[in-house]
């Protein structure tokens, strides 16, 4: 969907579209309450409506589509609200079994000294922690369980309060939505100066005196309440919607734009008729109900765009709405343009008989950069590159700008190429509701990081040029790419993952495949049989990539070294090529930089790590 914007400059804009306004919001406001708190019909509702209105039956219809809006983002809200207290209480839930744990750890060296055993046993380890725990006295001991018992019987009772507050939201669903004309900011603004009014009535000590302070405070009060109910009123009545139909005149049979002389035919409900006759003459209104805007005037680009869609009898939706300096504006809705998938096109493009595959384009997502990488066919690289993306504290503006210069670099890319993009399926909603368990400098990275914008601008452009974009599962690409790929083609991790992502879009299988009688399967089992990183035909084909993250612990995720092109990594090899596009990469047995990681492991385990074509 493509929205622009434009100032309505007619001096007659106030005396036509606030009356039209107030029935409209009046008109949807009755049709909620016997649609979503009656349960009454659809249809029903519709045509008694116009009736009591005196609406025609799209107008009708406008309101039910914005009701129908409003309802959908109550229900979204509702949702995300669901979301933040589920991973709250997760939250807290993990932090009490981590306090109980601490509980338990805390009497062990007491317990070991009971039988004997002051030193460490087999599985203790030897931490500073454990030092210090061991030279608690009994009662330092018994005072750190009371704090923690405390603690845990503190986030136990909010997390019931959590619950309690799960269980009235899910009940809230069954109900009339809570939906407030106007919005509830403004309201609630009157109220709490109404409220503290009466207060300073309450506490003047002569309340019929009119020069005693506190009674006028609680006129001054009194009067800038009464100021913002009144402003909060004509918020609520200041907007309305009118729906176009494909095939319709102009794209709405409402509202009928005329980009030749920038001017807007806008059909009055019949019950206001009169009354704008009587207010602007009877040469206002044509015989047919409908008035004339004058002004209505958009950019040039936008222009063409209008032209464009009346042109292919395209539906236009006109939202109306007023702003705090009293003038009106016009938003109008165009149903996107079909354009045919001919880049990337996963239909018309299949693997030909030399398994050659279509080439793509992956996109690794950061905090502050995109990591771009181009493969051919067999699924090597053929190009990578980096594009700055907005961090936390970019002005909004500059935010956009860039986000919408990387979104058009990709598409140019695509075109140049002619192949089609792969980015990562990403879902912060949960991740968002959670932001306490993360800190406060990632929080702050996540909750401005604009990738809901980025996928919507990449969406958007890319169905306008024709271009496929793949979304695909983005688990494991970080340990794929630091594994397999980092040192192999001397690339960070960032785009080593991007490479990843690229090669998921052509739907290849990462496999591990070990060469030695052990693995580092479980570094728990000293032995393991051969090939036990080979691919789990019971399980998902990216199982076996989970032993391999757990094995270089939390290294392989903090690390993110470039390695020069010009030097060959000390023990690794570089990839050669081999038939059908496959390349293989011994990875070094003994401890050392393995795609920006160190992995400890015994040098008889000799893994060689392969790409699946």
């Amino acid at each position: 969907m493509q929205t622009f914007c434009s100032v309505i400059v007619d001096e007659r804009a106030e005396a036509i579209l606030a009356p039209y306004a107030a029935l409209m919001t009046q008109a949807e406001g009755w049709q909620f309450r016997r649609m979503y708190g009656w349960g009454q019909k659809k249809l029903d509702v519709r045509k008694a409506a116009q009736a009591h209105f005196g609406l025609t039956k799209r107008q009708a219809t406008s309101n039910e589509f914005a009701l129908k809006q409003k309802v959908s983002a109550w229900e979204g809200g509702l949702d995300f609200c669901l979301i933040q207290l589920a991973a709250r209480i997760d939250a807290l839930t993990d932090r009490c079994a981590n306090l109980a744990r601490q509980r338990s750890q805390l009497w062990r060296p007491l317990k070991a000294a009971k039988t004997g055993k002051t030193g460490p046993t087999k599985n203790q380890k030897t931490s500073t922690a454990a030092k210090r725990q061991r030279l608690l006295t009994p009662a330092q001991r018994q005072a750190k369980c009371k704090a923690m018992d405390t603690t845990c019987h503190h986030l136990n009772r909010q997390i019931g309060r959590l619950r309690d507050q799960q269980v009235q939201l899910e009940q809230s669903r069954h109900h009339t939505p809570a939906i407030c004309w106007g919005g509830r900011s403004g309201l609630r603004t009157a109220q709490r100066l109404r409220h503290e009014a009466k207060l300073a009535l309450a506490a003047a000590s002569h309340p019929d005196d009119p020069n005693d302070p506190q009674v006028n405070q609680a006129r001054e009060l009194t009067r800038q309440a009464d100021q913002a109910l009144k402003a909060w009123r004509r918020h609520r009545a200041a907007q309305f919607l009118l729906v176009g139909s494909k095939g319709e005149g102009a794209g709405n049979q409402t509202a009928q734009y005329y980009p030749a002389s920038h001017s807007l035919i806008l059909k009055l409900p019949p019950s206001q008729v009169a009354a704008v006759k009587e207010r602007l003459g009877e040469t206002a209104v044509d015989d047919h109900g409908r008035v004339t805007l004058e002004g209505m005037g958009f950019a040039p680009k936008q222009q063409a765009v209008i032209e464009r869609a009346l042109a292919h009898d395209r539906a236009l939706t006109w939202l109306f709405f007023c702003d705090d300096q009293g003038r009106w504006h016009a938003h109008v809705t165009i149903e996107p343009e079909p354009v045919a998938l001919t880049i990337g096109n996963p239909e018309r493009d299949v693997t030909d008989a030399t398994g050659r595959r279509p080439g793509r384009i992956g996109i690794d997502l950061n905090v502050d950069h995109l990591a771009i990488v181009v493969i051919d066919g067999y699924g090597n690289p053929i190009g990578r590159h980096t594009v700055p993306f907005p961090v936390h504290g970019t002005r909004s503006g500059n935010a956009q700008a860039m986000i919408a210069e990387a979104v058009k670099f990709l598409t140019d890319l695509a075109q140049q190429h002619q192949i089609g993009l792969a980015a990562e399926d990403l879902d912060f909603v949960k991740k968002k509701a959670a932001l306490k368990v993360y800190g406060k400098a990632h929080a702050r990275r996540l909750s401005g990081w604009g990738y809901a914008k980025f996928r919507d601008a990449l969406t958007a452009r890319a169905a306008r040029l024709g271009i496929h974009v793949a979304w695909v599962n983005p688990a494991y690409t970080s340990i794929i790419g630091a594994y397999k790929y980092a040192r192999g083609y001397a690339m960070s991790r960032h785009h080593a993952a991007a490479l990843v992502i690229a090669r998921r879009a052509q739907d290849r299988s990462e496999r591990v495949v070990c060469m030695a009688d052990t693995a580092p399967l479980d570094p728990v089992k000293a032995k393991a049989p051969s090939g036990s990183l080979r691919r789990n035909r019971a399980g998902h084909r990216w199982a076996s990539w989970k032993n391999v993250r757990v094995l270089a612990g939390p290294a392989t995720a903090r690390s993110g070294e470039r390695v020069p092109a010009t030097r060959q990594p000390p023990g690794l090899s570089l990839p050669s090529r081999c038939e059908g596009g496959e390349h293989t990469t011994r990875l070094s047995p003994s401890p050392g930089a393995v795609g920006g990681a160190r992995v400890s492991v015994q040098a008889k385990w000799d893994v060689l790590v392969t790409s699946d074509t």
